[in-house]
């Protein structure tokens, strides 16, 4: 918290100095445990020590030659209180942050503003430290393998992960040594070792690629749920599941394709009115199988006539690192406001059947709560009837003033297959000129269907969220990649389309 919020909850005392802040009484009221680890700022994990907070605060009092108002072990009991509070697993930095908010909170401010001087020396001090000869040479060695600074940032941002045992985040080298690895774990070592190395030069290289999902999960994050290394995925929105699979799939970073055509709405059952019964209580395990089940045991009560209570206190806060997916938890708010979403749009039905732009709403709120670090994990296009005038509508004018959930998804028309007239036609795409989206967009069914082999005809295809493959319903995207470039040959372009192609088999074995 900074100081400038602090100094809100601050109460004059007879002696001209500052009570403790409102949220420190509130946790020195409560039984609230005490952190048993702290993360350090290179990801290490340590035991949480309450004497290394005491000892900060004592040197901040000598720094200024003075004794401290309060018992220094009242003013780091404060912080213990508050860190507990809001943190299952603080960082040093966010300690460090209540430390100051503490300091003033309770009067202390020269105490404080030596504290803060102290951090911002510090801070000086280790962006001046010279790197780690093992460190530097690690970073360079995968350095030629960029041909562009712009390639080397997206590396970094998007796919190197962060190594808890090494303190740092992986280079190039370690991240397609991590990779490769989890294709020999996922062939079962059924290849010659010669194929395998064939497979990691060619990633090293840029020549050829693993689906850019499981350059970044694979390992542990992939052998929990190999959802994660899938780009997208289709699926028809006909029952409970469809919500609760979206919501797995979703916070697994993998994109998801739906419909809410009337063939696949149509089979929800009714919503039973409210039987004004106490409601059930439910504590939602802190995982992303836990959210899951949160959502379906709401669907689930609320299409009955029933209520739930949901308890968040299981869910670890936002801003903690999550080891083993990576980024950083969103705390509880996302699956909260999209579980109350969804109860008020099944209650507005009670008596009554979802429609088509209710269950779309609900699609677009489980996307919503699939966040990390603020950042959205996945992408969504909606398909509906062709002539469903809620869909149709559901960008029209200015609609994210009560519907903004809406923006989650792209939605396209699935076009009839009798064949339309020259007005239907342009009807339909000045409507999509006129909106200044292009939306809703076009979805051709039958077309995709009549360029496909024989055999694969007997399948009510939808699409991916980008609209550039068709997947039969509850199938995964597998995406290997042949990089062309300009220097490219005949020669050179086969073995990077066979490299990609063993590549995309082993895929294939995850799920």
């Amino acid at each position: 918290m900074s100081s400038s919020k602090a100094r809100h909850s601050e109460t004059p005392s007879k002696n001209g100095k500052k009570k403790p802040s409102q949220q420190a009484a509130a946790a020195l009221d409560g039984d609230i445990k005490p952190p048993v680890k702290v993360v350090k700022r290179d990801g290490r994990v340590v035991a949480f020590d309450i004497e290394r907070i005491e000892t900060a605060i004592k040197l901040c009092f000598q720094s200024i030659d003075r004794e401290s108002g309060t018992p220094i072990s009242d003013l780091a009991q404060q912080v213990v209180n508050i860190v507990s509070a809001k943190f299952e697993e603080p960082s040093v930095e966010s300690i460090q942050d209540t430390v100051e908010m503490v300091l003033q909170a309770n009067g202390e401010y020269e105490a404080a503003k030596s504290y803060i001087l102290y951090r911002a020396d510090h801070a000086k001090e280790r962006s001046e430290r010279p790197i780690p000869e093992r460190v530097r040479t690690a970073f360079e060695e995968s350095d030629i393998f960029f041909p562009t600074q712009l390639q080397k940032f997206q590396f970094y941002d998007k796919y190197s992960r962060f190594n808890y045992e090494l303190g740092r985040r992986e280079t190039w080298v370690e991240t397609i040594d991590r990779a490769v690895s989890y294709l020999r774990e996922l062939s079962e070592y059924r290849l010659p070792a010669e194929s395998y190395e064939r497979m990691r030069m060619s990633m090293l290289e840029m020549k050829a690629m693993t689906s850019m999902r499981l350059l970044a999960m694979a390992g542990p994050a992939a052998r929990r749920n190999n959802i994660c290394i899938y780009n997208c995925s289709y699926l028809p929105v006909d029952s409970i599941d469809s919500f609760v699979e979206a919501l797995i799939i979703s916070m697994c970073g993998c994109g998801v394709g739906y419909s809410v055509e009337s063939q696949y709405v149509e089979n929800f059952p009714r919503v039973r009115r409210q039987r004004n019964v106490a409601p059930i209580k439910y504590v939602v395990e802190d995982s992303a199988e836990g959210w899951a089940a949160a959502l379906r045991i709401g669907l689930q009560t609320w299409f009955d006539g029933g209520d739930i209570q949901f308890d968040y206190s299981e869910i670890r806060p936002a801003g903690a690192p999550l080891r083993i997916k990576g980024g950083r938890a969103s705390g509880p708010e996302p699956l909260r406001k999209m579980l109350d979403f969804t109860r008020t749009r099944i209650l507005a039905r009670q008596g009554s059947f979802l429609r088509s732009i209710e269950a779309h709403d609900i699609m677009c709120a489980v996307g919503s709560a699939a966040v990390s670090g603020g950042v959205r994990r996945t992408a969504m296009i909606s398909l509906f009837d062709f002539d469903d005038h809620d869909m149709l509508m559901a960008k029209a004018g200015d609609f994210e003033r009560h519907n903004s959930q809406r923006w989650n998804a792209n939605n396209s028309a699935v076009w009839p297959s009798r064949p339309l007239n020259q007005i239907e036609i342009s009807r339909y795409i000045l409507n999509m000129a006129e909106s200044g989206r292009g939306e809703p967009g076009i979805f051709n069914r039958i077309s995709a269907v009549n360029s496909i082999p024989e055999r694969r005809k007997n399948a009510v295809f939808g699409t991916n969220p980008c609209g550039e493959i068709i997947l039969r319903p509850f199938e995964f995207c597998n995406l290997s990649i042949a990089i062309a470039r300009p220097e490219d040959n005949l020669t050179t372009l086969k073995d990077k389309v066979e490299v990609a192609t063993m590549i995309g088999t082993i895929q294939s074995m995850a799920t």
